[in-house]
């Protein structure tokens, strides 16, 4: 059950200790931490107490806020409702040192607190849990179909060794991504899932995690509704059969025309086999290098390389390869934003700013042509983001800038993230000049 949505934008932690027998029941500590004194009242509110939220007040402590409270065994979920200094509207805020996060049911989201022989004990055996490696990060949220794509609810917590990590209640698939300090990076480390990626329509990949192997093969990717669906398959029109090893018949697929390759590749890409699609790319650059569907496949094949082998000195030998095979100045453009951000991803920032410079050169004025402006736009984030992590603040708010006043896009996301980093340049800046 929810209780509105949080509003409170302050990094929080707070800690859950069941601590002993009470009646039937065990008392579970609760600790809202609040230093700087943003609140003026807290409550612990869950279906342990009927989300009643007077019944269950916290007492303030130097630091924060604290409850005792007796949780009898078993599955609850809970918020805290806190009351700003100041203000008589409450807002509710989810415990960020449990992250684990259960779906309520207005479809927001809840804590999740398992009471067993007085031990709060971790998250169920069907909770999906999530890492992310990010050692020099403040912040990485996890979101994704589940929550609309809310960027600020679902946090992760660190483990103090860069690891950082959530859980969450929810049945497979879903689609995701984490958004690490501003920056939305695909999950490329799900080791022991399984998972494929999916183009985000921005030039990237979402993550999609599937049920087990066997039931996953089930479920294809429909791209209208950017979901994945359970239906039957088929490839190519029925031109191309799988075998018992799941392999293409190397006799039929000799034979295939660039246009059945194309085909078949759209296939492996919608069921999200992107590593058959990767091997009719590499198919169709070798057999067909001088028609321009070559090209595409190139760049498809790069980004493979990148982001699901997390292989940036293999997708850059592509891209150079690429490079030298184009002429047109759009598609030259394309090939050096992304070896810029092979390097960016490596956190190469110095080498990154290279070939986007390079590619910023191309364009003698803010294109208009969507695709042309997606490319611009691209260029100028990550060059932007260059400046940042190599501290030319005042340059890259500069960049910043013009990401916002220059996209065509009414809801680019690469704008609402522009907007953001000016926000924390000129915090940062402030901080310095006072």
């Amino acid at each position: 059950m929810q209780r509105g949505t949080p509003t409170f934008a302050a990094r929080l932690f707070s800690t859950v200790i069941a601590l002993s027998l009470c009646g039937g029941s065990w008392a579970v500590e609760f600790v809202l931490p609040d230093e700087a004194g943003a609140f003026q009242a807290a409550y612990v509110v869950g279906s342990f107490n009927g989300w009643q939220a007077a019944v269950s007040p916290m007492s303030r402590t130097v630091d924060g806020f604290r409850l005792s409270l007796a949780v009898s065994d078993g599955e609850h979920q809970y918020k805290f409702l806190a009351l700003p200094a100041g203000s008589d509207e409450g807002v509710w805020l989810l415990d960020y040192s449990s992250a684990v996060y259960v779906r309520a049911e207005e479809g927001e989201w809840n804590n999740y607190l398992n009471v067993s022989g007085g031990v709060a004990v971790g998250p169920p055996a069907t909770a999906l849990t999530f890492e992310h490696v990010a050692p020099g990060a403040h912040d990485v949220v996890l979101s994704g179909d589940f929550n609309s794509w809310e960027q600020g609810a679902l946090k992760l917590i660190p483990d103090g060794e860069g690891t950082w990590r959530c859980s969450l209640v929810h049945p497979l698939p879903i689609t995701y991504k984490f958004v690490v300090d501003d920056i939305w990076v695909s999950d490329n480390d799900a080791r022991g899932r399984n998972v494929t990626y999916v183009p985000d329509g921005y030039g990237r990949f979402n993550t999609v995690w599937l049920p087990e192997r066997g039931v996953a093969q089930e479920y294809l990717f429909e791209p209208s509704t950017g979901r994945f669906i359970q239906q039957s398959r088929s490839l190519a029109g029925g031109r191309f059969t799988l075998d018992t090893q799941d392999e293409l018949d190397l006799v039929e697929f000799s034979r295939a025309t660039v246009d059945d390759l194309a085909a078949l590749r759209r296939e492996f890409v919608a069921s999200g086999e992107l590593s058959k699609a990767n091997e009719i790319d590499l198919q169709i650059i070798s057999r067909f290098p001088e028609i321009p569907v070559a090209s595409d496949a190139m760049m498809a094949a790069a980004k493979y390389e990148l982001y699901s082998v997390k292989s940036p000195e293999r997708a850059r030998a592509i891209l150079y390869s690429r490079l030298g095979s184009v002429t047109e100045q759009l598609a030259v453009a394309d090939s050096l934003l992304w070896i810029g951000v092979t390097h960016f991803e490596e956190g190469d920032y110095e080498s990154a700013s290279v070939p986007l410079l390079e590619s910023l050169d191309l364009f003698d004025s803010r294109p208009t042509e969507l695709e042309s402006a997606r490319i611009y736009e691209e260029v100028l984030f990550y060059l932007a983001c260059t400046r940042y992590h190599t501290g030319q603040l005042v340059e890259a708010r500069e960049l910043f800038q013009r990401v916002v006043n220059e996209t065509v896009y009414p809801r680019s996301q690469n704008a609402q993230f522009a907007r953001r980093w000016i926000s924390k340049i000129d915090s940062q800046t402030n901080s310095t000049s006072e």
